[in-house]
């Protein structure tokens, strides 16, 4: 199965005071909103859904990390295959090291975006949200609990802290990854609702 996540921001603990879903979330599951309880449930949530053979698409921005094993020792606990997109807190040392070893399962690597054809949808992933021509629909993450609103162009946020994610994982599923099949259900959504508004090039 296929999975997607973006920012999940592994030893950031300022990204508590950024993203009140975080400290709300670890609040409601009665953990003290520390950046080790907000690491060990995102680990967990990660692992829970994510099976070995699984592909998760990482958006980026895994963490903020001291060295490079610390990096790969990150990945190599997160269960599942990797298609990994840098993000702009991804060194590209530590995914240098990364990709050379075996047990980070990291399957390939993309700095730019990327386009992919899931179920007749055509959309590209990448770290950040791309002003693209239709019928394209931009997936990505980066900007958190904000969303673009490109006019007429589709956008859709994964960060693991986005009101997407915050409407479909709630408090007690925080940091889950989604299957990659909901962002496609949620691709056919939009262009349908484009299409009601007139848009027709969706």
């Amino acid at each position: 199965m296929d999975y997607i996540i973006s920012d999940t921001h592994f030893g950031h603990a300022n990204i508590i005071k950024y993203s009140p879903y975080r400290e709300r979330s670890l609040v409601a599951l009665g953990l003290e909103p520390t950046i080790e309880n907000h690491d060990q449930v995102l680990e967990t949530a990660w692992n829970r859904v994510v099976n070995a053979n699984d592909t998760v698409y990482f958006l980026g921005d895994l963490g903020m990390f001291f060295d490079s094993t610390d990096f790969v020792n990150q990945l190599a606990r997160l269960k599942g295959q990797k298609i990994f997109f840098k993000g702009n807190h991804d060194r590209s040392r530590d995914l240098t090291a990364a990709i050379l070893l075996p047990e980070t399962r990291v399957i390939a690597e993309h700095d730019t975006s990327i386009e992919l054809r899931r179920d007749k949808q055509k959309f590209m992933l990448g770290h950040y949200a791309t002003l693209i021509p239709r019928p394209h629909v931009s997936v990505h993450g980066h900007t958190h609990e904000m969303s673009y609103n490109f006019e007429y162009n589709l956008t859709l946020n994964v960060s693991v802290d986005s009101e997407f994610f915050q409407n479909h994982n709630g408090y007690e599923h925080f940091g889950e990854p989604l299957p990659l099949a909901t962002i496609v259900d949620e691709i056919k959504k939009m262009r349908r609702e484009n299409k009601q508004e007139g848009h027709t090039n969706f």
